[in-house]
């Protein structure tokens, strides 16, 4: 957020002091007060906006070799952790809450659905592989 946002603090000290009474004597009272006061660079802001969301793509092949869209199509299919954990929650084994009595049977349970997700992935993988090798395309797969 820097050079995006200024912020000025601006802090007030009033001081009085309150008068004795009886036997308390006179006592000096301090309060503060502070603003904040917040402005943007519009301009700046602007194209901070434009270019959310852009990513930065390198690689060692040139771009004859490995086109942008290709590029960005094998970034987006690489293996990710998150996508696994995605699968566990989604529609194909649908880890969802569950109220169980005891804490051992939630620990099978993840354990199972674990070795489910490594099936799944396997099988996905030799599906992929076997597509590409006979030269079949299937979209959603």
């Amino acid at each position: 957020m820097d050079g995006l946002v200024n912020v000025t603090v601006m802090t007030e000290v009033h001081e009085h002091v309150k008068r004795r009474d009886g036997t308390r004597p006179a006592t000096t009272v301090r309060s503060e007060r502070v603003r904040v006061r917040v402005t943007s660079d519009e301009a700046t802001l602007t194209q901070a906006a434009q270019r959310l969301g852009w990513r930065v793509y390198a690689t060692n092949h040139t771009a004859e070799a490995l086109p942008l869209a290709q590029g960005v199509a094998a970034y987006r299919s690489e293996y990710l952790i998150e996508q696994g954990c995605g699968r566990l929650k989604g529609r194909s084994l649908s880890l969802t809450p569950l109220l169980l009595q005891y804490a051992h049977r939630g620990v099978g349970l993840l354990y199972l659905l674990s070795i489910a997700l490594r099936v799944l992935v396997l099988m996905q993988f030799v599906v992929r592989r076997t597509l590409q090798q006979a030269g079949i395309t299937r979209k959603g797969i």
